[in-house]
Formats: C-alpha cells, structure tokens, sequence
C-alpha cells in the first residue's frame, strides 16, 4: 500500500491517502470507526492497474478532502458568536483537521507504505480570504445601541413598571463591568468574550445569592435573545448556549408546626386589642383554623364567595381572580360554614359590613387583601399578623414554624383527632392527596362534609368565643 497524497497547493493538512494494489485493480482505502476494538476500512475501486493514472484520481481526492475541510472551517468561522482573528481561525483549523485525520486515517501493516511530503499548513491566501469574509461581516453589523435593545425588549414583555425598573438596574450594573453604558453600540456588546467575562464575574460573587445571579443571568439571556429576534443574520444566539445554569441550593425547610391549645387560647385572647381593632384579620385567622385554608385563599375571599348552596351556608374558595393563586385544582372547592364559626356571629357580619360600605358582591371581605396597586397583598402575614404573634410571645424568631399556615396545620391534626376520614380530610382542607385513591374519590356532598365536620370543634375556645360575639356584634 502506497501513500499516494501528492504535493498539492489545495491541501491544507489532512494525513496521506492510500493506494492499495489488489488483483491488478487499486484502491483507496480508509480507516473507519473502531467497533470493538476492532479496525474497520473502506475500500473504494479507482477500476484501474495504472499506477500513475491511479495517482492522479487520489490527487483529485485530495483535493475534495480539502475542500470538505475548507467548507467546514467556513460553516464554524460564519457561525461564530464573535469577531475572530486569524490567530483562531488558524486554531480552529488544526481541531478540524485533527478531527478528520482521526476519521479517515488508514494504515495495513501488511502492505509497504511510502510517505510522500505533505504540505501540512493552511495557505496565506486562504486565511486572508476568512479575514476579509470576516472584517465585511464587522462593518456591516447594525448600528443599534444597547439602550434601543433594552427598549425592545421591555415593549415586548409588557411587564410591570417595577419589574421593568428592575431589570434596567440590573442590566445596567453588568454593562459596568465590562466598561460599557446604555450608549454603547450593542455590537460590541456581542462578544463571546464579554459574556464570559460578565458570567464569571456574576458567578464569583459571593455577597449575592443564587437566586439573584439566577435572575441577572437570565436578563442577560433575554436582552441578547431579543437582540438577535431584532437581527437574527448579525447577532447569531449560540452566544449564550455556554452560558451556565445556576442551581438554587436548596437548603431544609423548616416544617410548619401546629399551635397548641395554649397558644391558641392565647391568640384568641379577648381581653387583647389586636382583633378588636383588625376584625376581618380576626375572621380570615378563624376561616383558617376552621377549613384549613391557606392565607392566599383566606385573605382574598369575595363577598360573592360566601353562598348557600342546597341550604347549606359554604365558603367557595376559587380562582376568579387575578389576586387569587391557589396552589392547585383541590384548592377550589365548597367547604360549609362550621357551626362554632356561623355561632360566632360570621355570616352577620359579612352581611352587615357589606350593606354598611356598600360592597359588590366581587369585592374582597378583608380590605387588605390587596395593596394600592390592586396586586395581592403577600406581605399580610409578615406586616399585619407576625407582628402581634411576636408581641404575645407565640413567635419567637422569623422561622420558628409559626405562621399563618399552623392554622391549617391544626385543623388538620384536629380532624384526624376526631377520627374523621382523611378523604374528607383533603376535601375539606383543599389538598390533591398523595396517591390516585385520595384524589378521585374526594368527591363528597356538601351534606356529607358537613356533617363529618359537626363532629370536631375547639371546645376550650368556647368562652373566649362566647366574648368574641358579642364584641363582633358591634363592628
């Protein structure tokens, strides 16, 4: 077998072809994928026994391997992320070569091999060639900045004035550590260089959180995103294909703990003023020990969602309401009232506080169900209840497992304690169950659930009650 790559201007590195002479007939032959551990070869006829005429076709060969090379250099030179230099084209060259010489690389040890000088370095002319493709594609990027980018990009979210607000701030802060202003041309912004940088730079922050660097990563990822929706052809979108992912730590949840009946006779104190002065605070902490709802579903009830559905009085918890996020499907149910809670006087004074504001059935019972924006209030528990659960001692640190869900968990031990079916359980408390059983077959009547309900109330709160009463009469 006899290397047969001739001298040719047109190679640019690729190892010797062979010739391999067989029955008078010659043959290229080259090296395929080991299988096994096995070597595996190609042979092709070239249906001739003339050596030189045989030469010449591996010639041609040679040079259609080169040119597979040179198109494959041209595709990753086009489709680079950045301006390159000749320095990386040269560089990128040697990995394609490489990777084609471990592809078609062929030897037989028992035929005599004849190396032939190979000219094993790319033409000057051929790399002037990729510059200047290169310096035509520099010249002819657009000339938007990154301020008309950010603008893009914010009109398309369509996002709250805050989280707009947000994401210029934080933008804004990465543009500096590359030295960069809201003026900058966003070409120069497109460099595979400048995003490494501002990634590592996030990454190595240590006064930041996971959650931040999470966040201002994937500001990073929608501005180069919408700059390349703007010019797709310029501002190719691999540049941020290698960006990393960073994984929130997660970190042990501190479990939700129920409130003893000690605690509870505290927090229903009526010789405290807290209630007295938040009575719709009083009755969402109520609808909580009561149907175990979650403070979202307690906090954002309408007065349209108090009904009496086949003579029973119910709260109707649903999402019909964009301040309304219920965690899933068994979250929207129909839970009838308790008989301590209609005892206490609720009924009336939903009623009486509706005809006394002049509320439409779509307004929300407790007026601190939203901010001024019209969004959900989620700062109710730490502004309006924590602060007082604090004051009476029952919470003693930020995450003692004490909050507005230990209403929720009590219900449910409550429940269990009175031997009711943990189906009617999770019907009542709104959770989906943990297996297929739990979850289709939750399907009670409301004269079923309330009568399973009548079997379990907080007897040591009676007296406490009997006071609230009466002192809810009056608001």
């Amino acid at each position: 077998m006899k290397n047969c790559g001739a001298k040719c201007d047109a190679r640019i590195g690729a190892k010797p072809i062979y010739l391999w002479l067989r029955n008078n007939t010659f043959y290229s032959i080259m090296e395929l994928p080991r299988v096994n551990g096995k070597r595996r070869y190609k042979r092709l006829s070239l249906h001739t026994d003339n050596y030189y005429e045989a030469r010449e076709k591996i010639k041609q060969m040679a040079v259609i391997f080169d040119k597979e090379i040179e198109k494959e250099l041209r595709l990753r030179v086009n489709a680079s992320p950045f301006y390159i230099t000749e320095k990386e084209v040269i560089k990128i060259r040697d990995e394609l070569i490489e990777e084609y010489n471990r592809k078609y690389s062929a030897s037989h040890p028992r035929d005599k091999i004849e190396n032939m000088e190979q000219n094993q370095s790319i033409s000057k002319e051929y790399i002037d060639k990729i510059i200047s493709s290169v310096e035509q594609k520099k010249t002819a990027m657009p000339t938007c900045t990154i301020q008309e980018i950010i603008d893009a990009m914010l009109l398309k979210a369509n996002t709250k004035k805050d989280t707009n607000r947000r994401k210029i701030n934080a933008l804004n802060k990465i543009f500096t550590v590359v030295n960069m202003t809201p003026k900058s041309l966003y070409a120069d912004f497109h460099d595979v260089k400048i995003i490494q940088t501002i990634t590592q730079h996030l990454i190595n922050k240590s006064d930041m959180s996971d959650k931040n660097k999470q966040m201002q990563l994937s500001y990073i990822k929608e501005f180069v995103t919408c700059a390349h929706n703007m010019y797709p052809s310029a501002f190719p979108l691999n540049i941020i294909l290698n960006m990393p992912n960073i994984k929130k730590k997660t970190k042990a949840k501190n479990p939700h703990l129920p409130y003893t009946n000690e605690q509870l006779y505290e927090i229903f104190n009526p010789e405290r003023d807290f209630f007295q002065k938040n009575p719709d605070c009083f009755w969402t902490c109520l609808i909580g020990l009561f149907t175990g709802a979650r403070i979202n579903a307690a906090l954002t009830l309408q007065y349209a969602d108090i009904i009496n559905e086949n003579g029973i009085d119910c709260i109707c918890f649903q999402s019909n309401h964009p301040a309304k996020n219920l965690k899933n499907e068994a979250s929207e149910r129909k839970v009838p009232i308790h008989k301590q809670l209609f005892d206490l006087g609720f009924l009336d004074y939903i009623k009486r506080k509706q005809r006394k504001l002049k509320a439409t059935p779509n307004d929300f019972i407790n007026q601190k169900a939203t901010t001024k924006n019209g969004e959900y209030n989620n700062k109710f528990t730490v502004r309006v209840l924590t602060p007082f659960l604090k004051e009476i001692g029952i919470k003693t640190a930020d995450k003692d497992g004490f909050d507005f869900h230990s209403f929720r968990k009590t219900a449910s031990i409550t429940m269990q304690t009175a031997k009711i079916p943990d189906s009617y359980i999770h019907a009542i408390i709104g959770w989906e169950g943990d297996n297929t059983m739990q979850q289709s077959y939750s399907n009670f009547t409301l004269e079923q659930i309330k009568k399973e309900m009548d079997t379990y109330e907080y007897d040591f709160l009676k007296d406490h009650f009997a006071k609230w009463k009466e002192i809810m009469a009056k608001k």
